[in-house]
């Protein structure tokens, strides 16, 4: 309301139908039937290339897979979720951890600390943007 009160626009059923701007990029039968009266110079895409981008972009945000289209999202910040957020913490990390811890294992232990070290990089945690550098390779003691 305040960008339209700026284009002199005092109320909000003024500005219904007032036709203050252009349609770019559309096509012009596009424009005639569901912007009647709006000007168009500059053509471009149509309902059906509109449809299939909007298709497309909901497929890449919340995937096709027909198992996954119809359950509810569980919601919370830290649980993992299949179509959610990437988080540090894996199943896969948190199971490698499980398994050091179960068998004492300081091999498995290290893999997991290079699972959780890579990932701080990748996500660019605080952790992941330190270059910890130890007294010997700065040639102190």
């Amino acid at each position: 309301l305040k960008v339209m009160s700026k284009m002199g626009i005092s109320t909000y059923q003024s500005y219904c139908g007032a036709q203050i701007f252009d349609a770019i990029g559309l096509k012009t039968d596009f424009v005639q039937k569901y912007f009647t009266g709006t000007a168009t110079l500059i053509e471009g895409v149509e309902l059906e290339e509109i449809a299939a981008e909007t298709v497309s972009r909901h497929a890449d945000g919340f995937g096709n897979d027909p198992v996954l289209r119809n359950s509810l999202e569980v919601g919370g910040e830290y649980m993992f979720r299949m179509r959610g957020e990437a988080h540090i913490w894996s199943p896969d990390a948190v199971a490698t951890l499980q398994h050091a811890v179960r068998q004492g294992s300081w091999e498995t232990f290290r893999d997991y600390s290079a699972q959780i070290d890579s990932e701080t990089a990748r996500a660019q945690s605080i952790r992941g943007l330190f270059k910890i550098r130890f007294a010997e390779e700065t040639g102190r003691k």
